[in-house]
């Protein structure tokens, strides 16, 4: 199984029963299906974009800019307007220059 950080669970099925949450990654879409049907968290997310979705991963905005177009079209949202959780440096400033607010976790 997938072993989550403490209280993920928990954080993870309080946002998606508020807001649609989106996934970015630096991970090949096979990882991140594979992680994501273990911990039974699939359904929690509303789009979920891979280094395989972009032509230029994180640290580029590519992934970001696709996520919230991806979000956008179940209902309209601004990049200023969605919140990046990263445990990266890197996300972080991919996100930043998207225009994406981050934080970081971890």
């Amino acid at each position: 199984g997938v072993v989550l950080q403490p209280d993920a669970r928990d954080v993870v099925d309080a946002l998606a029963a508020t807001v649609p949450l989106g996934l970015v990654t630096r991970a090949r879409r096979r990882e991140v299906d594979v992680v994501l049907a273990a911990a039974d968290l699939a359904s929690h997310f509303a789009c979920v974009v891979t280094r395989d979705d972009v032509r230029v991963p994180p640290p580029a905005p590519d992934a970001y800019h696709a996520a919230v177009a991806r979000l956008a079209r179940r209902r309209p949202v601004r990049a200023s307007a969605v919140v990046a959780c990263v445990d990266a440096r890197t996300g972080a400033d991919a996100a930043r220059a998207a225009g994406v607010r981050a934080v970081r976790v971890g």
